[in-house]
């Protein structure tokens, strides 16, 4: 009783420091409205056109032409290959959606189907995480990708796993990583430090290593939490190897009090999505009381056709107001999808243009918000 009513209070803090924060829309730590069951590889959609649009806004865009206006040329941030989308962020979040859609887990059971479409296979998980590591065949990139959060329906182990990775959202404390300036959440680390994670980074290192005399390019990925969770496993990696990073709707996992310059924060690019009412992803800015940061690439996914907004490398703002329903995976993917069947590239990303919607100036190539619309000569 006295566990629960510690974990009680710390959620409790930690939601009105969010709403503090932002207006919030839905309950923090509100997901997808029906769990995924018992769905298998075969029941995925198919690897070279990972993501069907279920979303009608999505399926709307896919048919749509190339904007007419982007960023104009001196205010381009990134300028992204069809080859990157196509090869590292579509596949990261596919390999993202197989450990969604083995949320009830285990992820150890989808092995035999995975190995028929990759190379190297290696699956791991506990009572509260899973993580999954690929390489691809023809491309020779491996992936690793971890548990977002909201499990909670295996068998005996259920309601003590459901509760264990919830705390990993909550836990109000930090942890310093052993040997460098970097100091990240409490839950995120605990998400990361599994007890699989000495064979987790045993497979990961034998992927790495087999590509021949140069190491395989190495990519961590997540959704949700899982993205907080790649985070720490490139602070981990990162003196050997040198990862991307590809999150979608991660939480801040890192603390503002140091630096860590440990990573490469070029190569890690965090999509949130938005809406055309000022709304963002509530939990891409889910906060507590030690100040958090995000590291990276901000991509901004809109639903009005136009491909990407950047307020640039490192933001760590809190985009207010929030809302849940943007945290929907599926919208994502249709998202990300849309822009690939586009085919607009190579991808100008900046800020966005005269008319666009936005809430804050950093997010307009005019670095001007007024009345929630870009504009220019104010």
């Amino acid at each position: 009783m006295h566990v629960f009513g510690l974990w009680s209070f710390v959620w409790f803090s930690v939601l009105l420091t969010t709403k503090k924060t932002c207006k919030v829309h839905a309950r923090v730590g509100d997901h997808e409205s029906s769990p995924p069951g018992d769905e298998t590889l075969a029941q995925l959609p198919e690897l070279n056109n990972p993501h069907s649009s279920s979303h009608p806004e999505q399926r709307n865009l896919q048919t749509s032409q190339c904007p007419s206006v982007y960023p104009d040329p001196s205010e381009i941030k990134l300028l992204l290959s069809k080859e990157f989308f196509v090869n590292y962020v579509n596949q990261s979040l596919y390999i993202s959606d197989i450990i969604k859609a083995q949320d009830y887990g285990p992820i150890e059971d989808l092995v035999p189907e995975l190995e028929k479409v990759y190379e190297r296979v290696d699956a791991f998980s506990d009572i509260d995480d899973q993580a999954l590591i690929v390489k691809t065949k023809d491309t020779q990139l491996c992936f690793a990708a971890f548990q977002a959060s909201d499990r909670g329906d295996r068998m005996v182990e259920g309601w003590i796993g459901y509760i264990l990775d919830q705390w990993h959202n909550i836990n109000p404390f930090t942890y310093k990583i052993k040997g460098t300036d970097c100091k990240i959440r409490q839950g995120t680390f605990d998400a990361y430090n599994t007890t699989y994670k000495v064979d987790f980074r045993r497979a990961l290192n034998a992927c790495v290593e087999s590509c021949g005399d140069e190491q395989c390019p190495l990519v961590l990925a997540g959704d949700s939490q899982g993205g907080a969770v790649a985070m720490a496993a490139a602070i981990d990696v990162t003196q050997l190897y040198d990862p991307t990073v590809i999150t979608f709707a991660a939480p801040k996992a890192l603390v503002k009090s140091m630096p860590c310059s440990i990573l490469n924060t070029e190569k890690h690019f965090r999509f949130v999505n938005t809406d055309v009412q000022g709304r963002y992803d509530l939990v891409v800015n889910q906060v507590n009381i030690f100040n958090e940061k995000h590291t990276g690439w901000t991509l901004l996914l809109d639903d009005i056709n136009f491909p990407l907004g950047s307020p640039g490398l490192d933001d760590s703002r809190d985009r207010c107001p929030g809302t849940n329903d943007l945290h929907e995976y599926t919208i994502y993917r249709d998202r990300v999808q849309a822009i690939i069947d586009r085919d607009c590239f190579p991808l100008p990303v900046g800020g966005w243009p005269d008319g666009h919607y936005c809430r804050f100036d950093d997010e307009c190539q005019t670095n001007q918000c007024h009345q929630r619309r870009c504009k220019r000569g104010l």
